[in-house]
């Protein structure tokens, strides 16, 4: 990739990113609702109280988090969020439960307590801190894509981490998880 310019990705060319990761994954969610494929039935048994809204332990994401930490990767996310919280934060605050039983550590940073968190609004993911990734979404949380981050783009996308970060609490000490 050239210096200065970013490239859209195949689902494919993510993947392989991901399964190169040497030490880090870090991901940034902003958005307050997701529309993910396949997850209508799971939010919907999870508003209900019923159980079979897990995932099954064969689910590709935490598969690759539980064989990459096994092998010394560190994964770990924050999603900047406000409240109230949306039906489908509950339900994603649940879920994260999976992540770290997986081995991923999630944080949770409230941009109604932090105000300075206001700018964060990009959902993007860095591997082993040299490797950036954008998702882009529509504005119904449907994922539209993936772009590779220019190299000279980084370092803002690095801040963006740390930032978040900086005011957020582990998924286990946030107040609103159920």
């Amino acid at each position: 990739m050239t210096v200065g310019t970013s490239r859209v990705l195949t689902r494919d060319e993510l993947r392989a990113l991901f399964e190169s990761a040497g030490h880090s994954v870090f991901r940034l969610e902003t958005l307050r609702v997701y529309d993910a494929s396949g997850e209508a039935e799971r939010q919907e048994a999870f508003a209900a109280g019923r159980e079979g809204w897990q995932r099954s332990g064969d689910d590709e994401s935490l598969r690759m988090i539980r064989e990459t930490t096994a092998q010394g990767v560190a994964w770990s996310r924050a999603h900047v969020l406000e409240e109230p919280l949306t039906d489908y934060l509950r339900f994603e605050l649940a879920a994260y439960r999976e992540n770290e039983a997986a081995g991923e550590a999630v944080w949770i940073a409230d941009r109604t307590r932090h105000p300075e968190l206001a700018d964060l609004t990009e959902d993007f993911v860095l591997i082993d801190d040299h490797v950036g990734i954008l998702f882009h979404y529509d504005q119904l949380g449907r994922r539209l894509g993936y772009e590779r981050i220019a190299d000279d783009q980084l370092d803002r996308y690095r801040q963006h981490r740390d930032l978040a970060l900086a005011h957020a609490v582990r998924l286990v000490d946030y107040p609103a998880t159920p």
